[in-house]
């Protein structure tokens, strides 16, 4: 078993990568990433930050392939009340659009 770790190409400074799953047999390369605590949720519309969170989702998200292999990174994320926008929304981790199935780097 390979002990190497794909996490210097995946820069993202909202989240953090906690797990890491290479299948060969199918070339697929899945990645486990959550909120990282240390940063308080931001609104993804007017950019405030909140304390308030409403719940918890996961969603799969495709990334960029490295060299042959897909990458899939799932992630949770949390949707949060932004009062200035009086709303529920999705926290902006800076990688993914709030309703997006890829990444931006796509």
């Amino acid at each position: 078993m390979s002990t190497l770790s794909v996490l210097p190409y995946f820069p993202f400074r909202l989240v953090r990568i906690i797990k890491q799953t290479v299948s060969t047999d199918s070339d697929i390369l899945k990645l486990t990433a959550v909120p990282d605590q240390g940063f308080s949720p931001k609104c993804h519309v007017c950019g405030s930050k909140t304390q308030r969170i409403h719940s918890q989702e996961k969603r799969s998200i495709r990334d960029l392939d490295i060299c042959s292999t897909r990458v899939w990174i799932n992630c949770s994320y949390r949707k949060i009340v932004c009062m200035p926008c009086n709303r529920i929304v999705v926290e902006d981790l800076e990688f993914f659009e709030p309703y997006s199935r890829v990444t931006r780097r796509l």
